[in-house]
């Protein structure tokens, strides 16, 4: 089962602490709608709201509220308002730079949430230094000190302008692994989740271009 499958059949076991709140990258809307969909069957379909602008103003009858990053970082005082108590963010990829606008804003949003679910791909997160923020969402009384966490699990290199350090790749990763293990974390490596792809097909699909302005730029 894929991570978003998984995520919603936590969040179904929690129905009484719904709306269900889900922050994700743009891209990602209609594949969220979809799984949804997928999810339930036809007589159980909750009503879905996507926020596409400031100007959205929440459904009060709405289940399942999805809203891009940029987006729920521009409503927080709505967010705040709604006070949900379960979350779902995916790709949590802009939570690694801590300075940013989106992480100032969602993270103390997100601190305060009963259930919380932070799903990502392995490639987004490619070092320990960029998931810690996501650790410290999750375990704040295991995860609190970032310079001490990434000394004992990421490599150390002299930074190239020769100021300070740069923190990345891994180290003591057996260690990292199972302290997460133990605390609930869950991380599938690229040979476990693969098998559960479908085959690519590949087509070669012939456009035919009409206007002569775009046939003189492909020249």
């Amino acid at each position: 089962m894929g991570k978003s499958l998984q995520s919603l059949s936590l969040a179904f076991l929690y129905q009484d602490f719904w709306p269900l709140l889900i922050i994700i990258p743009h891209f990602l809307d209609n594949f969220w709608q979809e799984e949804i969909l997928r999810f339930f069957n036809s007589s159980e379909k909750p009503e879905i709201q996507v926020f596409s602008g400031f100007s959205n103003k929440i459904s009060k009858t709405a289940k399942i509220l999805i809203f891009p990053y940029e987006i729920a970082a521009k409503n927080i005082e709505k967010l705040q308002d709604l006070k949900p108590q379960f979350v779902i963010c995916d790709e949590i990829g802009p939570f690694a730079n801590q300075k940013s606008n989106i992480s100032k804003i969602l993270m103390p949003f997100l601190q305060k949430i009963k259930h919380l679910v932070l799903i990502s791909s392995p490639i987004s997160l490619e070092s320990p230094k960029d998931f810690f923020p996501a650790l410290q969402l999750l375990r704040p009384a295991v995860f609190k000190d970032f310079r001490l966490f990434v000394e004992r699990y990421c490599e150390i290199k002299q930074s190239n302008f020769g100021l300070g350090c740069e923190y990345c790749g891994y180290r003591n990763s057996q260690e990292l692994k199972v302290l997460l293990n133990a605390l609930g974390f869950s991380r599938k490596r690229k040979n476990e989740y693969m098998l559960e792809l479908k085959e690519k097909n590949r087509k070669i699909i012939n456009l035919t271009i009409e206007n002569h302005r775009f046939l003189k730029v492909f020249k």
